[in-house]
């Protein structure tokens, strides 16, 4: 088993890793396997939340440096947040930040 070195989850090692890669106007904020949530912090970009993909299928060369729109301030990106639970009969309960709940497939 490959001993874990800290560098995935450290936003700091990533923030720098990546601004090659990136428009000045957003830091990345949290990462998974698939890519980086980031936020706008100058320009047209200033509030917003993105996705930056680092999976190279999903590329085009007419998408804005790979950034995907997710939410149009922080607090949409919040409150977009849910939990999700397997109910054991094929369902999935999603449970969002404002209370409400979901269930599919009805």
């Amino acid at each position: 088993m490959a001993k874990y070195d800290g560098d995935v989850c450290n936003i700091s090692k990533q923030f720098y890793r990546s601004r090659e890669e990136l428009p000045e106007e957003v830091i990345p904020i949290g990462s998974d396997s698939g890519g980086k949530v980031c936020l706008g912090i100058a320009g047209e970009y200033y509030g917003q939340v993105y996705y930056w993909t680092t999976n190279w299928s999903f590329w085009k060369e007419e998408d804005l440096n790979y950034l995907f729109l997710i939410a149009n301030s922080f607090t949409e990106f919040v409150n977009k947040l849910f939990e999700i639970k397997a109910d054991g009969k094929g369902n999935f309960i999603r449970r969002y930040q404002d209370g409400t709940v979901t269930v599919t497939p009805e």
